[in-house]
């Protein structure tokens, strides 16, 4: 799940390299075990990308801000997104909602 700014979800963490220390490369942490082989006093978990405090693009032009989110199975996205003006308190968010397949 991205901002556009960066991911949000799922968390990461740099694999830690042999001396324990963190290094090139960066793990999604997808399952405990990741966490638990890479985390240490040193290797947190890396924070994850914010919202703008304004509506800017990623490309820093004046708009609006959004998530992506990409699944690895089928699903059915009303099922879990609802674009209907009664699902948000601000109907101007709820009609921003876009669901492609």
């Amino acid at each position: 799940m991205s901002t556009g700014l960066g991911q949000i979800f799922p968390y990461r963490i740099r694999e830690k390299n042999a001396s324990g220390f963190p290094g090139t490369t960066t793990l999604n942490i997808d399952d405990i075990s990741k966490l638990k082989n890479n985390v240490t006093a040193n290797n947190d978990v890396l924070p994850v990308a914010t919202f703008e405090t304004t509506a800017t693009l990623p490309n820093g032009s004046p708009g609006n801000q959004f998530i992506l989110a990409q699944f690895s199975h089928k699903l059915a996205p009303e099922s879990i997104l609802d674009n209907s003006a009664a699902a948000s308190t601000n109907p101007v968010v709820s009609r921003g909602t876009r669901v492609r397949t």
